[in-house]
């Protein structure tokens, strides 16, 4: 399977950690602790704007699009999916917490963004000709550039005035991978992940700590054949070294 070898490149080959020799079960472990924290980390978005929107958590996806592209029957049909003041205005909408009067300078520029998304959109599906539909589609790219060099610069002024919040951010992570490896079952944990929680101080199980044993004489059996090995090699190559020429330095010393 492709993802999985493509795991077993980034956490074994580039990033050296440690797994079990038999890598595909290994593999789903990471993928299925990669589904539950993106599902923890989608709750944790719906419980900070549940104050906001104050809807169950399997209708967000859908309240999200209506509120903001309007019906699913536009796109079903393939019309352009637009960006409207009135949809935004309703009092059932999740956005109008953060939309400005239009006669505001910020709601001036809010219209202006709408304006343009509509004129993409309309343009790239009912453009009359290959050359309207062209220049929206650059003008697209375009604007998509220009949140790319606008979040590129956020993220170098965040690098650069790192030692201000890193400590911060790297403690709550640290915590919360503690208590991930420390409470998440043994069967869903790749063999990196085993070693940090028994260095935190969990008790494993015995099958667990046996493969854990296992992994490690493999490792040491493995560094003596590396070690004879380059001793074997620097024997060899001292004994095709010519002595003729160890005896010449000698007397012309």
């Amino acid at each position: 399977m492709l993802i999985i070898d493509g795991l077993h490149d980034l956490f074994v080959n580039f990033l050296h950690l440690r797994a079990r020799r038999n890598w595909k079960p290994e593999g789903y472990r990471i993928l299925l602790q990669m589904f539950f924290a993106a599902v923890l980390a989608y709750l944790l978005i719906w419980l900070l704007a549940l104050p906001i929107i104050w809807d169950t958590p399997w209708n967000l996806p859908i309240r999200l699009y209506t509120d903001t592209f309007g019906p699913f029957s536009r796109l079903l049909k393939l019309q352009p999916v637009l960006l409207e003041r009135s949809r935004f205005e309703e009092p059932s909408n999740m956005w109008r917490i953060i939309l400005w009067p239009s006669d505001s300078f910020i709601g001036s520029w809010q219209d202006s963004y709408f304006g343009l998304w509509n004129w993409v959109m309309t343009s790239l599906i009912n453009g009359p000709g290959y050359y309207i539909r062209l220049k929206a589609w650059l003008v697209g790219c375009a604007c998509c550039g220009a949140v790319a060099v606008v979040a590129a610069s956020i993220s170098q002024t965040l690098q650069s005035n790192g030692k201000y919040f890193e400590p911060y951010v790297f403690s709550v992570t640290r915590r919360m991978y503690t208590v991930w490896v420390k409470w998440t079952p043994e069967s869903l944990l790749f063999l990196e992940q085993l070693f940090h929680a028994r260095e935190l101080g969990r008790k494993l199980s015995p099958a667990v700590l046996a493969e854990m044993d296992e992994y490690e004489e493999l490792e040491a059996q493995k560094e003596l054949l590396q070690l004879d090995g380059s001793t074997h090699v620097i024997g060899r190559a001292a004994e095709d070294s010519d002595p003729g020429e160890d005896s010449t330095l000698v007397r012309q010393r």
